[in-house]
Formats: structure tokens, C-alpha cells, sequence
């Protein structure tokens, strides 16, 4: 009786509060929220451009690359100490000599791409539409928005793009889709002041009520910090977001007592926490998980206290940037068995042309280090003393879907998304990782289509 009395107890305090929270947060979004004046946006038509003399510059810095040596693998496996040199050197090589830019350029312009000044910010994104043959004037088209993160591009979903242009008759389903690039990302840029999370959600939105009015109702996808400002839109703007697609909903609440108290109850023995099914995935939940973390996530802490610091290598040497970020999308895609001990870390499995475009992009934008800020000014809004610190604490009443591939760093368990976010689907992929539409375009883009024909399908 005693526990049950104080289990009641502990749940009604924790409502209390949240719902204290939201309070909080709608005030402040009254004051704070972006109000459109049409006349003073000013949106523009957008295409890369190619550039001879960046290139000329690019190339030469590459011509001039200074590489190190090894350890000895009687001493170390091969990518146990990070990106393998060796590997570097056969990048380094196809993208001095048979990379080609201009060509590249070509196709990131086949979809259509703007700018657009909010609130004093550059926004740049690309706009396609999806439409089924037989679709007329009138009928029904969903607004969607998708929504990347670092060290990602607009261009990670191209591929995910073509998917739902080719299986259109099949689902049936008018698209008119946005993908936005974070402010200080690509072509987002410049940015000369701290833009956080909670800000980039504050923009999206408003692009979103530019392009279709103040009525407008959206679909979301996440990936990444895509899932972070997703979710931020969902607690915000719940009259004009429809439902959430994540494939990596922010894990770290530990201003959260439900993921304090499920963290130690799963360290003692996940069984009590997890499914069998979640178990077989080797989630990565728990205390004792603490340790595989800290060591994948040594990046997170150095953009969280000094980008600027490692901002210079990134500006200054194409092999430093290309080694530092191939290294995530080694990491984020594959298991440590499929990396360690390997020359080229799994990334044989994408295309040398689309792994260098991502670095590419962010070389001739120059924006890797602002685009790393994105980690400074979301944990310092995070800790902020004013209700903008509140946001993350605050459960979206949104119906959320979540699409769990097997490699992502760390995932909540079923039990948990159902008391955090108002979970209406859940997909175990066995296959995958952190850059789910960039690896696996169709999985993505058929869970995703399953969502929006189950939330559209509730809501008629």
C-alpha cells in the first residue's frame, strides 16, 4: 500500500510539473515566437554554382597532403586509434584525380532550391514535389518537412527523394516536401550569432507558414539533430504539427526521472526493461552502457566547449575535414566488428562520389564550423535559467513514430518512448545505423510513408 501511495504520488508531482512547464513554455513563446511580415521576407530562387578557382584551391591542398604513420597491427587493429591513413590516401587520390565536382553539382540541382531570410537568419532549402499520376488540381497534398543533422546535408535524402518519386502510384500519396538546412549548414550560411535547436525549430516553422500560410499543417521526419528540432516543433507548435517521424529521439533526459530510474532498472537487468526483440538489437540503454558512450562521443564534447578550436583544422586541411567526418558516418553506420581491423572502416559500401560530395559541400561552404556550433548553443539553451530551457522537458502531445535502426548509438527502450512522447508506431530495423536515409533510403522512406497512412487514416 505504501509504495502504491507513493508511486501515485511520484506520477501526479510529475505531471504537475510538466504541465507547469508547458505553461511556462507557451508564455514564452508568445513573446518569442516568429511573426511573419511577408513584405520584409525576402525569398529567392537558389542553384550551386561551380567555382574553378575553389576547386583550384581545393585541389591543391589536396596535391600537398601531409599524411603520418601508423602503429604496427601486432599493436593496434586497423581503425582502433580513428580513420585509417591508408584509407585516407585512396580518397585523397580518387578526389584529386577522378572526383568530379561540376558533376556532382548537376545533381544536387535536379530538385529545386531557395533562400530564404527569417528573423535576420539565411535559410536554404530544397522543395520537391511528389505526386501520384492522375493527381489534379485540389486534391489533397501533405505538407511535409524533413530534417537532417551533423554531419549531414540536404543531399543525405536525395536518395530517399527518388524512392517515393518511383513508388508514388504505389502509395498514393500527394507530397509537397521541404528540407530546410540548419542554420551555419551549407548553404544556410553566413550566420553571425548563436542559433540553438529551439531557434532552427522557431525558423522551420515560420518557413513552413511562408510557404503554405498560417494554417498549415505538416508532417515531420528526423534524423539526428533533425530528431531533436522535430521534437521541438511537436512541443511548440502541436496546432500546425501533424506527427513526428524520429530515428534518434533525444535520449540524454536526465533532468528526466522516468530515464534516471529505467537507466539504473535496466543496468541491474535489462530484461525487466527491454523486449526481447529490443534486447536481440543490443540497444545501447543503462548505466552500464555509460563507458561505450563517453568513447563514441568524444566529438560531442569538443563542438559542445571549443568548435572554434577545431574549426581551424576543419578550414584549413580538406583531409583533416573529410577524415573527421567519414570517421562518424564509419562509426554511426556499422558495428565496431564491421570497422576495427578493416582498411576503409565499412564506407566501401557507399560510393567514393557520394561520400566525397558530403565533404565537398562542406568545403566549398566553409561551414563545418559553424555548422559544429549548433552543439555550443544547444546545450547552453538546454541550461538556460528562462522557459527556452524548459522545452526539452516538456512531453510533445504530437503523435510521434519511431524507427530504430540497430547501429544507432543509443535508443530508448518501448517502455520508456511511451512516457516520454505520445508513441503511436515503433520499427526495429536489423539492419543499419545512425544516417538512416542516406544507407537505407527505402526502409526510411517506406516506415515513413506507413506513418503518415496511419496517422491520416486515424485523424479521417
Amino acid at each position: 500500500i505504501t509504495a502504491a501511495i507513493l508511486a501515485l504520488a511520484f506520477n501526479y508531482l510529475t505531471v504537475t510539473k510538466v504541465e507547469n512547464n508547458r505553461a511556462l513554455v507557451k508564455e514564452w513563446l508568445k513573446s518569442n515566437g516568429i511573426k511573419l511580415d511577408k513584405a520584409n521576407v525576402k525569398l529567392t530562387d537558389f542553384k550551386i554554382t561551380y567555382d574553378q578557382a575553389e576547386w583550384d584551391k581545393l585541389k591543391n591542398k589536396l596535391d600537398n597532403a601531409r599524411y603520418f604513420d601508423i602503429l604496427d597491427e601486432k599493436y593496434m587493429k586497423r581503425q582502433e586509434n580513428g580513420f585509417d591513413p591508408q584509407y585516407s590516401k585512396v580518397l585523397v587520390d580518387y578526389w584529386r584525380t577522378k572526383y568530379d565536382w561540376k558533376k556532382e553539382i548537376e545533381q544536387l540541382n535536379r530538385y529545386s532550391q531557395y533562400k530564404i531570410v527569417l528573423n535576420d537568419t539565411n535559410i536554404h532549402f530544397v522543395r520537391a514535389q511528389i505526386k501520384p499520376d492522375g493527381h489534379k488540381p485540389g486534391d489533397t497534398t501533405i505538407k511535409v518537412m524533413l530534417l537532417d543533422g551533423w554531419p549531414g546535408s540536404f543531399f543525405g535524402f536525395y536518395k530517399l527523394l527518388d524512392h517515393l518519386q518511383a513508388s508514388r502510384n504505389k502509395n498514393n500519396l500527394a507530397l509537397d516536401i521541404v528540407i530546410p538546412s540548419i542554420p551555419g549548414y551549407g548553404y544556410s550560411t553566413p550566420i553571425n550569432r548563436p542559433v540553438d535547436s529551439i531557434d532552427t525549430a522557431l525558423l522551420f516553422d515560420a518557413l513552413m507558414r511562408h510557404l503554405h500560410g498560417e494554417e498549415v499543417k505538416y508532417f515531420l521526419h528526423g534524423e539526428d539533430w533533425g530528431s531533436v528540432i522535430s521534437t521541438h516543433l511537436g512541443t511548440l507548435f502541436p496546432e500546425r504539427v501533424r506527427a513526428a517521424h524520429l530515428t534518434m529521439p533525444p535520449v540524454a533526459r536526465f533532468n528526466n526521472i522516468y530515464y534516471i530510474v529505467y537507466s539504473a532498472l535496466a543496468t541491474i537487468n535489462p530484461g525487466w526493461i527491454m523486449t526481447p526483440a529490443e534486447l536481440r538489437m543490443r540497444q545501447y540503454f543503462g548505466f552500464d552502457k555509460f563507458g561505450k558512450f563517453l568513447k563514441s562521443t568524444g566529438y560531442f564534447h569538443m563542438q559542445a566547449t571549443t568548435p572554434d578550436t577545431l574549426g581551424h583544422s576543419m578550414a584549413d586541411s580538406p583531409v583533416g575535414l573529410m577524415a573527421y567526418v567519414l570517421e562518424k558516418y564509419s562509426r554511426g553506420s556499422f558495428d565496431d566488428y564491421e570497422v576495427i581491423g578493416t582498411i576503409d572502416g565499412g564506407l566501401e559500401r557507399f560510393s567514393k562520389d557520394e561520400l566525397l560530395t558530403i565533404i565537398t559541400y562542406y568545403w566549398m561552404t566553409n561551414s563545418m564550423t559553424s555548422s559544429m556550433r549548433l552543439y555550443k548553443n544547444a546545450v547552453a539553451s538546454l541550461y538556460g535559467s528562462e522557459a527556452k530551457g524548459l522545452v526539452s522537458s516538456v512531453k510533445p502531445l504530437v503523435p510521434i513514430g519511431v524507427q530504430y535502426f540497430r547501429n544507432e548509438l543509443m535508443q530508448m527502450p518501448e517502455i520508456l518512448l511511451n512516457k516520454l512522447f505520445n508513441l503511436k508506431k515503433l520499427k526495429l530495423e536489423t539492419n543499419g545505423g545512425h544516417f538512416a536515409a542516406f544507407e537505407n533510403p527505402v526502409l526510411t522512406g517506406n516506415d515513413f510513408v506507413e506513418f503518415i497512412q496511419l496517422i491520416t487514416k486515424s485523424s479521417s
